[in-house]
């Protein structure tokens, strides 16, 4: 089966809700809220996770399909 590139516009938006959860863990430890804080951290975290297989994916699906053509 071939594997398909993730879009960057879907990569795009990972990036922009990252940060925006970054900031939501910013706002909640200033405001003395640590457990919304470790959770909004934790979820950004794993959308920079994502956004990063996502660009080692696509570079490794290119450099199959490249191979093959």
């Amino acid at each position: 089966m071939e594997k398909v590139k993730i879009h960057p516009l879907t990569q795009f938006a990972l990036i922009i809700s990252s940060i925006t959860m970054g900031l939501f863990a910013y706002q909640n430890f200033s405001a003395d809220n640590t457990a919304y804080g470790i959770v909004f951290i934790v979820l950004a975290i794993l959308l920079l996770t994502m956004v990063v297989y996502g660009f080692v994916r696509n570079r490794k699906v290119g450099e199959q399909q490249g191979q093959q053509n």
